[in-house]
């Protein structure tokens, strides 16, 4: 299947910073973002800052144009080392793959209505 046919793919993380340790996770997060934006593929990225009822846990959603692109970023050198540093600040790591970026938000049974 050629890149143009693929739909672009998401990963969705969750990562658990280490109390009192925020300002260290946006300093990375930052450079990681500069990093992974230089790789094909690559779409866009959001983070999502913690909510007052888990004041931990960061959700960044990253999207490529296709799983290819996503799993050379994902298993990249530079994305290993990059990882590495945040051992200091990030307790974990949760990972999950969307295939449709959009995939869980809206119910089947939603019905849409006029905004």
């Amino acid at each position: 299947m050629k890149p143009s046919e693929q739909k672009p793919v998401t990963e969705v993380f969750i990562t658990h910073v280490k109390p009192g340790k925020y300002h260290l996770y946006n300093e990375w997060a930052a450079k990681i973002r500069q990093i992974e934006a230089e790789f094909p593929g690559y779409k866009g990225v959001y983070t999502q800052s913690p909510t007052p009822n888990d004041p931990n846990s960061w959700v960044t959603i990253l999207s490529f144009d296709t799983n290819e692109h996503l799993d050379n970023w994902l298993t990249s050198k530079k994305r290993q080392e990059i990882i590495k540093e945040s051992a200091v600040f990030v307790d974990n790591y949760e990972g999950h793959l969307m295939r449709d970026p959009f995939f869980g938000w809206f119910s089947s049974q939603s019905s849409p209505r006029k905004v």
